[in-house]
């Protein structure tokens, strides 16, 4: 049965979902926000962009070597629409128990885990009720234009 199969892929779209939510909630928890700056960059990538070292401190960023850190996923929507420089300030989340390893901060996990819990709920929302299903689709709808319009702005402001 065809309903059978898209229920299935929408659960494994949730799944993911429900991944990302809960590594970002794991990161939240078991790290510390700190400004930094960055120093270099590394030859890995994550969605087209390279991975920065940074030094994380406060104010005075004290001694570089002692506080590098090196940056294993951009969270940032930001740091992925726009090119960043060596010398850019930004804020950091570092690993309490691994504190040479960060992620640059940002909300981009928690807006893609939730988008993806959308196909399932969507769903099983149209089992339940038909007019409410047209009402979801409909708060859906208005929230992705005001993220898009948020994008396009953010584009204009670093490009233009």
């Amino acid at each position: 049965n065809m309903t059978l199969i898209w229920l299935g892929f929408y659960i494994l779209l949730s799944a993911y979902g429900v991944f990302l939510l809960a590594d970002a909630l794991y990161w939240r928890f078991h790290s510390r926000l700190t400004p930094a700056r960055v120093v270099d960059f590394q030859k890995k990538r994550f969605l087209g962009r390279r991975l920065p070292v940074v030094v994380a401190g406060g104010a005075d960023m004290g001694d570089e070597d002692a506080n590098r850190c090196r940056i294993v996923k951009i969270d940032s929507l930001t740091y992925l629409i726009r090119s960043v420089y060596e010398g850019d300030a930004m804020n950091v989340r570092v690993h309490t128990i691994k504190p040479k390893t960060g992620r640059v901060e940002g909300a981009y996990p928690y807006l893609v885990g939730l988008v993806l819990q959308w196909p399932l709920f969507f769903t099983l929302v149209g089992y339940l009720d038909p007019v409410a299903q047209q009402g979801v689709s409909f708060l859906f709808f208005v929230a992705a234009m005001l993220f898009a319009f948020w994008i396009l702005m953010r584009l204009v402001r670093f490009h233009y």
